[in-house]
């Protein structure tokens, strides 16, 4: 569980170049929902941040091509490149 006064702080600071590795649930396909950024949403998602473990950082980033300047994109891209 993070706070939301963490959230945001982490969200401000690094939220263009940093995830967490959650996902919403599959459709038909395994990555159908990859790139759906809703989850990070509180109003969509009021259980965000029970959810979210903030004592775990995976570091791998790799830019070797255009990316979107969004949010906790990072493990999210929606394209199957």
């Amino acid at each position: 569980m993070i706070s939301k006064e963490h959230f945001d702080y982490i969200k401000g600071k690094y939220g263009e170049f940093a995830s967490w590795a959650v996902w919403l649930n599959e459709d038909k396909k395994p990555k159908s929902n990859i790139g759906e950024m809703d989850i990070f949403d509180l109003k969509m998602n009021p259980n965000l941040l029970d959810i979210l473990n903030p004592e775990v950082v995976m570091v791998g980033l790799n830019f070797s091509r255009q990316i979107e300047r969004v949010d906790f994109v990072n493990f999210h891209d929606k394209r199957s490149q």
